[in-house]
């Protein structure tokens, strides 16, 4: 049965995800997810399939919090979501710290910070409380979010170590078309009137929860100055809070009850921005405020303080609490005449956040991994095939360049390569022992030096699969263990060495969550293991749809037999022995490519012979190319070679798909 897609949105409350997610949710709902919403509240939601009641507190050193991390850790092993979203702070805390097993899964969690507590001019107690707790849970998130620019350089700086993938989308989205409608104005006065309000008043608004932060008192002390001034000044206050009943006393105690009016929590903002003649945004700190950008949706004249979230929409901000400048801004605005401003909203907008977003959650889908192989990345068919396969997700590949070919770090299409640069000689088997060490020490450091930028180690044979074993137990990750040649088999070991690197192997097999195999027959040869998924992956070519447009990479236009070999130049494949025969028998032309310890051979033996081409190193679709315009591709395996018994040779496979003779001998 194909898995269901699931998708988890968690906030403090229900009130934070129906003003700002539910575009989000019906998005995942139209995919074919299965969207579940966790709040501490019983509220109906929109495109929610499933939704759980945790209890979450705002307050951080509370007890309800712990039991949140034991309620929402059950839901998430329960329901094995591939994306979490988490907004809010102990929104977020919480459920990344429920989340922690589910990652290691495959469970993406994405963080959208909506303006950090700790910022520039911030009390010491906000950084010496929510600062460690961000860079603590940083370690917990696949993807950290940041709406402002401050936050989205300080993430950068303080996280990026914990977390590598911090990106900046600008607010949660602005819906144009509710602000896109035009009033009359009898409508106009008919909505003033019901406030109380008269037609010819000039309306100041101020949105936002009741609280210190939003800083209404100083709108208030304004008004003060502002009636004096001229009395059909009206102050709408939209919002609820702690503060309400203290602002209450204060207007009251200062006979503001004409002018200033506290109209609660409303839902027709759109049209209460309409019949406003200025927005006010007087916040200590914000994040980046969705009022602002609703005003400017509008071309309200905006005042606001120079506070983080307020910097990043307005070029003119005054200091925060300065009641002097902020009586100076509105007494400008009513003498000039001031009702229209033009301000550059696109970027705020539903649909560009929208398709932001989409971007990361896509982005999230995809799985983290790195590859390790101790060879030459470009050279190697197998591997070459198997990074094609994978290229959907993000990728890192470690490689050992032992011919000092390339730059330490390669870039190739959507990954790097990391190569280990340590001069070696192939086909040298027990004297590569201590060049062998060197490179697991090398690929220990890379793995723990990255280790935040993978979940999946995939590795390819025993000289990367202990360190893999080791490193994946210890950091979480899970295991991919690809047998290319059975270590034992194919180095021939014998006797008391024999045991302990045949038990090694075994070890990595078992911890391994899932262990390939190029063939049915290899069943035989790890029978002493115990896989935990065990999945045959033939060595099938992938031929490239323009192979045959291509140009030719023969240079010999002769009708002679030409036989094709492209791969490690070690013994036992009797390749020096067939180039020997093909120089005297002028009716073959031997075509060889490849590199390892015969390199030079064949490069001066191909100079010597006008029969005999050596073409060097190859990428794969070169040497399918090469192969293609060939008559017979040339393999041998020893059958006595326990590891030749059990292979499947690329040449066998790749002469099945380009149709060529292929002897096995």
């Amino acid at each position: 049965m194909k898995k269901i897609k699931k998708v988890l949105f968690s906030a403090t409350v229900d009130s934070h995800i129906m003003q700002f997610h539910l575009p989000y949710l019906k998005w995942f709902k139209e995919q074919g997810y299965e969207v579940h919403v966790a709040t501490n509240g019983t509220q109906n939601i929109p495109y929610c399939d499933v939704k759980h009641v945790v209890p979450f507190n705002r307050k951080p050193i509370r007890f309800t919090n712990l039991k949140a991390i034991r309620v929402l850790k059950k839901i998430i092993q329960k329901e094995q979501f591939d994306i979490i979203h988490c907004h809010t702070p102990m929104g977020g805390a919480v459920t990344r710290l429920a989340a922690k097993r589910s990652r290691k899964n495959g469970t993406r969690v994405i963080y959208t910070a909506h303006g950090f507590h700790f910022y520039k001019g911030a009390p010491l107690i906000n950084w010496l409380v929510y600062f460690p707790v961000e860079w603590y849970l940083a370690k917990y998130t696949d993807t950290i979010i940041t709406i402002n620019k401050e936050d989205y350089e300080r993430a950068n700086r303080k996280f990026i170590k914990r977390c590598n993938d911090i990106q900046y989308v600008p607010g949660v989205g602005i819906d144009e078309d509710k602000f896109s409608f035009e009033m009359s104005n009898d409508e106009k006065n008919r909505l003033k009137g019901d406030l109380g309000i008269n037609p010819d008043a000039f309306v100041i608004t101020q949105i936002g929860e009741l609280n210190k932060n939003k800083n209404q008192s100083m709108a208030i002390n304004a008004m003060i100055d502002l009636i004096k001034y001229n009395n059909r000044i009206h102050l709408l206050i939209i919002g609820q809070g702690d503060l309400e009943s203290i602002y209450k006393r204060k207007i009251k105690e200062n006979n503001l009850e004409n002018n200033i009016h506290l109209l609660g929590y409303r839902l027709d903002i759109p049209k209460l921005l309409k019949i406003s003649n200025v927005l006010l945004s007087l916040s200590y700190r914000e994040g980046l405020p969705v009022n602002v950008i609703e005003a400017m949706c509008c071309n309200l004249p905006i005042i606001a303080t120079d506070c983080r979230g307020n910097r990043d929409l307005l070029s003119k901000c005054i200091n925060i609490n300065d009641k002097e400048s902020l009586v100076k801004e509105i007494k400008d605005i009513i003498n000039s005449n001031k009702t229209k401003v033009e301000y550059n909203v696109q970027e705020y907008l539903l649909k560009s956040i929208l398709q932001k977003l989409i971007i990361i959650y896509k982005y999230s889908l995809k799985k983290n991994i790195i590859i390790l192989r101790s060879t030459d990345i470009f050279n190697d068919s197998r591997i070459q095939k198997e990074i094609n396969i994978l290229s959907d997700n993000n990728l890192i590949v470690i490689g050992w360049d032992r011919e000092d070919k390339y730059q330490k770090c390669v870039k190739k299409n959507n990954y790097l390569i990391y190569y280990c640069k340590i001069k070696a000689k192939y086909g040298q088997k027990t004297k590569n022992l201590l060049n062998i060490l060197r490179f697991e020490i090398f690929i220990l450091r890379k793995l723990i030096r990255l280790r935040s930028k993978y979940q999946y180690v995939f590795s390819c044979d025993l000289d990367t699969g202990i360190i893999s074993r080791i490193v994946s137990k210890v950091l979480h990750k899970k295991m991919i263990y690809d047998i290319y040649d059975y270590y034992v088999d194919s180095h021939q070991i014998t006797g008391f060495f024999r045991k302990i690197i045949e038990k090694q192997e075994i070890k990595c097999i078992n911890y391994a969550s899932t262990t390939i195999i190029c063939n049915e027959e290899r069943r035989e040869q790890i029978k002493k293991a115990k896989p935990n998924n065990l999945v045959i992956i033939h060595n099938t070519p992938n031929l490239p749809n323009e192979l045959g447009s291509e140009p030719s990479i023969i240079t010999s236009k002769t009708n002679k037999a030409k036989i094709a070999y492209v791969g490690i130049l070690q013994d036992d494949r009797l390749l020096c022995e067939i180039a020997e025969y093909v120089k005297n028998n002028h009716q073959y032309e031997f075509h060889i490519g490849g590199f390892g310890k015969y390199k030079n051979y064949f490069k001066n033996i191909s100079k010597q012979n006008e029969n005999i081409f050596f073409y060097g190193e190859l990428d794969y679709n070169s040497v399918l190319k090469l192969e293609s315009e060939c008559d017979i591709l040339f393999a041998t395996y020893n059958p006595e070679i326990i590891n030749h018994k059990y292979s499947a040779p690329n040449k066998f496979y790749e002469a099945i798909s380009l149709r060529k003779t292929n002897n096995c001998l």
